[in-house]
């Protein structure tokens, strides 16, 4: 599930230029810094689904299908390819091309 979107509710430059000397409303600050952390805890959990504590990605989240196969198969040999069942051949020099 993606983060909640944060939105911000109470305009506090409007607030301040209408009454520049009265404190701003404490509710209406801890309604955005709510909503502030909502959207925070939610990117945080969302990224701990991706990336261990020592900053590596986890294992399994990156996989062959996450990435356009053109630019994947590109720049590695057929050599590194043979797990994912396809045959290549050699082309243009250092290039490998898909023979299906």
């Amino acid at each position: 599930m993606q983060p909640i979107q944060y939105n911000r509710v109470y305009h506090f430059t409007g607030y301040q230029t209408s009454s520049p000397s009265v404190p701003l409303p404490g509710n209406q600050v801890d309604v955005e810094l709510n909503a502030i952390k909502a959207t925070t805890d939610a990117i945080r959990a969302n990224l701990a689904i991706i990336q261990r504590d020592d900053t590596l990605l986890c294992n399994n989240t990156v996989h062959p299908d996450a990435f356009n196969h053109g630019v994947f198969y590109e720049h590695r040999s057929p050599v590194h390819q043979q797990n994912f069942g396809l045959r290549y051949r050699r082309c243009h020099g250092r290039h490998w091309n898909r023979t299906h």
